[in-house]
């Protein structure tokens, strides 16, 4: 019944702001898919734990500069359409303390680009055609993707940049992912005929490209270690 009374779910935003609510469960029912999130919601600067449900995300261009979650930790997207990155790039920005993000059902969203300096887990669920950039987030641990859609069939880009930090990477899949660290892109399999026989990786030199095996746990403790070293050849 919200799409019916947006008013009164902008009061209730105002009333919760003025009491300092700190955990927020928000979630839509019954749809529409487009009910917007009222700009009022932006009042909520005491929040630390947040899970929004089926609705739109506002366009950010027209919230107030001061407009931000200076305590927000918990950050949790299910069905939220987001139209534009930008709108997504502002959240993180606003939110200097978040550590957990999670995103379930990306709606619209094509694209997920991390920038954050206190972002320590990312969990993205049941993603549709979303390709993901870490471009600089130095505490980020966990990067956890489940049970990703292409509809095309052509496997979205999972690029690790600046992330020293992070230790997991799961759990991908070659038909889906196409997971580069840097400018070197980790591949599946074994190239020219190699058996597995002869080892989980071979290094092409033609191409800045690593053959990798995810059935071979080992391979995944080596992600570190090549993070590392990528970091330590940039210093």
């Amino acid at each position: 019944f919200l799409d019916k009374c947006p008013d009164l779910l902008a009061r209730w935003l105002q009333l919760l702001a003025v009491k300092g609510v700190q955990e927020l469960v928000l979630v839509n029912r019954p749809w529409p898919l487009n009910m917007r999130i009222p700009p009022t919601f932006f009042a909520m600067a005491t929040l630390t734990r947040l899970y929004l449900g089926v609705f739109e995300f506002p366009d950010t261009r027209i919230l107030p500069r001061a407009a931000s979650f200076p305590h927000l930790r918990e950050l949790g997207l299910c069905c939220v359409q987001i139209l534009r990155r930008e709108d997504m790039d502002f959240i993180l920005a606003r939110s200097p303390v978040l550590e957990i993000l999670c995103i379930q059902v990306n709606m619209l969203m094509k694209h997920l680009l991390l920038v954050s300096r206190s972002l320590r887990c990312v969990q993205v669920i049941e993603s549709i055609d979303l390709s993901i950039a870490v471009k600089d987030a130095p505490h980020l641990e966990r990067l956890i993707i489940w049970a990703a859609t292409v509809r095309d069939g052509l496997p979205r880009r999972v690029n690790i940049g600046h992330a020293p930090a992070l230790s997991l990477v799961g759990y991908l899949d070659p038909e889906r992912h196409s997971l580069e660290i840097g400018n070197t892109v980790i591949k599946a399999g074994w190239d020219n005929g190699e058996s597995e026989h002869n080892g989980p990786k071979r290094q092409d030199p033609r191409r800045k490209s690593v053959l990798w095996s995810p059935q071979r746990c080992e391979d995944a403790a080596q992600l570190p270690q090549m993070l590392s070293q990528r970091r330590e050849a940039a210093s």
